[in-house]
């Protein structure tokens, strides 16, 4: 039973890993904190998070007038990263009302899919399955990611799209399909949104992608970034996205 059972999961990783994942998530005490009001470490920017996502919901979903429960200035208008996330939260509170799950579990869907993405990370560059499978396991059981990754912070979620756009990208490296490198820019772009400080990791990859072009290193026998014109347009639309958001809030 086992062994057809760890055959099955082989043939269907990604399942086996979710499965595996949720089963963790009831034993981690996941139901009881989704249900959890901001608390513990951070409480008051979880509050912030919270507010915007409330004040989405008694607004009409304005989303360009982002607004927390603060009167120090200009009434509570205020925005730094991008609020996608709580906005969607917004979206549900319209169908079901102000309920602390909802906007947890969205950050925490996040952090899900990027443990997701972990996977075929590891496995890209280790070949080894199994190290695939418990690497993940080992981020998700970890009390800081365990505590963070359903907060009303947006660190886990963006870090959770930084691991999705590097899924991509191996992708990328494997099959040279374009598709798999807009994709990975498009994640690249929510994380850097999310939480700014996520670009560092695709400023390295922008940094590799200089350095083949230029002729100063090769880091593979066929080159990482065969079309100059379209990684010039991903790296640029990615720069570009973020700036004129961070520009015009």
């Amino acid at each position: 039973m086992l062994k057809k059972a760890l055959h099955y999961f082989s043939e269907k990783p990604y399942l086996g890993l979710g499965i595996v994942l949720f089963f963790l998530g009831i034993i981690l005490g996941y139901p009881q904190v989704l249900q959890q009001n901001p608390r513990s470490s951070h409480t008051w920017r979880q509050s912030d998070g919270s507010s915007l996502a409330a004040n989405y919901y008694r607004s009409d979903l304005k989303f360009f007038k982002p607004r927390m429960y603060n009167r120090q200035q200009a009434d509570g208008y205020m925005v730094g990263e991008f609020p996608g996330t709580y906005f969607l939260a917004a979206i549900g509170y319209k169908v079901l009302g102000i309920q602390p799950w909802i906007l947890r579990s969205i950050h925490g869907l996040f952090f899900f899919l990027g443990l997701l993405a972990l996977y075929k990370i590891t496995v890209h560059f280790t070949a080894t399955q199994w190290l695939g499978f418990a690497l993940p396991v080992l981020f998700f059981s970890a009390p800081v990611l365990t505590f963070y990754g359903t907060t009303a912070l947006p660190d886990v979620p963006a870090f959770g799209a930084l691991l999705v756009g590097w899924a991509c990208f191996c992708k990328y490296l494997e099959s040279k399909r374009l598709k798999w490198w807009w994709m990975a820019c498009a994640a690249f772009s929510l994380a850097g949104l999310l939480k700014v400080t996520m670009l560092m990791s695709v400023g390295a990859l922008g940094l590799m992608f200089l350095m083949e072009w230029l002729g100063w290193f090769t880091f593979q026998e066929k080159k990482l970034f065969p079309d100059f014109k379209d990684s010039m347009l991903g790296f640029g639309g990615v720069l570009a996205l973020v700036g004129a958001w961070y520009a015009g809030s």
